[in-house]
């Protein structure tokens, strides 16, 4: 494939994933991914108090916003036989649930409070696909600059963990959709250019990582602490004397220092401190009932704890072929690993288990009832990065074209039907059995003229595109052995 027609075919891949996660933003109604009566409101107010968006409330700490974007979370949430056809009114409403305190660092609900008006189903749906926008940017951009023997590992992580819940938050307006992508983005592009000789590309992974780091840290807390173990990570992975340069150890102490600044600066950091959630620390018979029930956080990454408010049930077509691309993936990695790589692996696992029992035992709480999945995502994505990190085209795990086919299949039949139950829970309720979306229509978006039929099949072919265009590209993205010039 010369390099004309890999330049098309990754431009397929990029537009076909941007109608693919369209066909999410899309499925759902305003209100619907979790808290985002408090996003919502978080992301009016970005900008402070704007007459007729964000107004000040009668008592401190309370803001001023329109009815829809609070009220509609309380309609349907926890009561998915229900669907999003909820009363709108763009009437005023006070609320105390915003992050009028600082809750969460502000760069994300500043920069999507750009796109806020009075017309709330444009603002949101024009968020949303920012947001996709924003993340398949940064991956593309991401794959582009890295070597090709190290594109495996950022791309397999997000396809490893993906699928349904990454793909439903990358396509709303909760802050957890840059963070999963940020914390994967910023450990390849830091790890390549700890190793990198050559200045220019070593000032285009440098701008990556940052980008990457001010979208992970200044997006939630913990985001914070993800970016300073990703450091870490990448140390141990690559460290050698020659590598300890002032220009490497200095990256490292910015943007671990700017980390903590934005994690300390978050109130939201006060959840890893005692008795924020519960009535303080877990005793030993909790500790160990979290510890034998952790597993369960973990899958819910794949759908068996539901998407939304947790109330939108995946089939088990679906989470089956999640789970299963992410274990095989982690199975095979592990046949050819160094010293340094698996102590690497063994502190990014050792992060996924330690990071949810701290927040349970600190806060006295037991899992499911407050640590959700999505908290612990970007922990997943992480250790397939570094499962799957190499610096040789020769090492590292080696799929076959047939291989590589099925899982492009496998996830492609698990898009179709995930995009179909979530779509079907909130257009007719999910008490309703019906291939035809068309056929029981309770909500849909007014602005949309494409029936919720039209966008499900637009988005699943879209989806199936995207696998094809990836299939071809196997040997840049070096998901195969290459039998090109490297680049």
């Amino acid at each position: 494939m010369n390099r004309t027609q890999q330049r098309g075919w990754a431009l397929i891949a990029l537009i076909a994933a941007f109608v693919s996660l369209g066909a999410w933003a899309l499925s759902s109604p305003i209100g619907s991914s979790p808290d985002d009566d408090y996003h919502n409101a978080s992301i009016w107010c970005g900008q402070g108090f704007r007459e007729g968006l964000c107004e000040e409330g009668g008592e401190e700490g309370a803001v001023v916003v329109a009815t829809t974007l609070i009220a509609n979370s309380a309609c349907f949430a926890f009561h998915p036989e229900l669907s999003g056809a909820c009363p709108q009114s763009s009437e005023p409403i006070e609320t105390f649930r915003s992050n009028a305190d600082g809750g969460y660092p502000p760069i994300f609900y500043w920069t999507m409070s750009w796109l806020a008006s009075d017309n709330l189903d444009a603002s949101i749906i024009a968020m949303r696909l920012v947001n996709a926008a924003l993340a398949i940017a940064l991956l593309a951009a991401t794959l582009a600059v890295l070597p090709r023997e190290q594109r495996q590992a950022p791309l397999f992580a997000v396809v490893a963990t993906a699928m349904p819940l990454g793909i439903f938050v990358l396509a709303s307006v909760n802050p957890s959709s840059w963070t999963y992508v940020s914390l994967v983005t910023f450990f390849a592009s830091f790890v390549a250019f700890l190793r990198e000789e050559s200045s220019t590309q070593r000032w285009k992974l440098v701008s990556l990582s940052a980008v990457s780091m001010l979208m992970g840290a200044g997006t939630r807390a913990d985001a914070g602490v993800y970016i300073v173990l990703a450091i870490a990570l990448a140390w141990i992975l690559v460290f050698a004397r020659k590598r300890v340069t002032w220009q490497n150890v200095g990256a490292s102490a910015i943007f671990a220092g700017l980390s903590y600044l934005f994690y300390r600066g978050a109130g939201q950091a006060g959840y890893w401190g005692a008795g924020s959630e519960g009535s303080g620390v877990s005793s030993l018979g909790e500790f160990a009932a979290n510890l034998v029930n952790l597993p369960m956080l973990w899958v819910g990454v794949f759908g068996t704890s539901g998407l939304g408010w947790l109330d939108t049930e995946m089939p088990s077509s679906v989470w089956v072929v999640g789970l299963g691309l992410f274990t095989a993936i982690l199975f095979m990695s592990v046949s050819k690993l160094t010293r340094s790589h698996g102590v690497a692996l063994l502190g990014a696992f050792g992060a996924v288990v330690a990071v949810p029992m701290y927040m349970l035992t600190i806060n006295d709480t037991a899992v499911g009832a407050s640590v959700q999945p999505r908290y612990i995502m970007p922990l997943m994505a992480l250790v397939v990065a570094v499962a799957l990190y190499r610096f040789i085209p020769q090492s590292g795990v080696q799929l076959s074209r047939v291989q590589l086919g099925l899982i492009g299949v496998g996830l492609a039949v698990a898009n179709l039907v995930a995009l179909h139950t979530n779509t079907l829970r909130y257009v007719s309720g999910n008490e309703v059995r019906s291939v035809n979306l068309d056929e029981n229509i309770d909500w849909w978006w007014a602005s949309v003229p494409v029936s919720p039929s039209g966008v499900w099949l637009i988005g699943s072919v879209a989806f199936a595109v995207m696998t094809v265009a990836l299939w071809k590209l196997r040997e840049p993205l070096g998901l195969v052995e290459s039998r090109l010039t490297p680049a």
